[in-house]
């Protein structure tokens, strides 16, 4: 089963979870993020990654009152468009 295959059968939330481990792991938290290419690749190839970005925004919004803000946003829609190459 290929990893795009795995993807396809997970939640939206999983997904996000993914999206958010490796964003951690690439802003340096390398104890809780992680490391994976591959996963990175299978992601940049959804069709739907805009929406799941957008969906992530909108989790980093609805968490401001646990340190998250503006800056946060700023960077994460910067790593998208380097890592996942999508462009708003």
């Amino acid at each position: 089963m290929s990893l795009a295959n795995v993807l396809d059968r997970m939640t939206q939330e999983e997904i996000l979870e993914c999206m958010d481990a490796l964003y951690a792991y690439d802003q340096g938290c390398t104890d809780s993020g992680i490391k994976d290419a591959l996963l990175k690749d299978a992601l940049k190839k959804r069709e739907d990654i805009e929406d799941l970005v957008l969906l992530q925004i909108g989790v980093i919004v609805s968490t401001r009152n646990q340190g998250y803000g503006l800056g946060d946003i700023q960077e994460f829609i910067r790593w998208c468009e380097d890592e996942l190459d999508v462009y708003g």
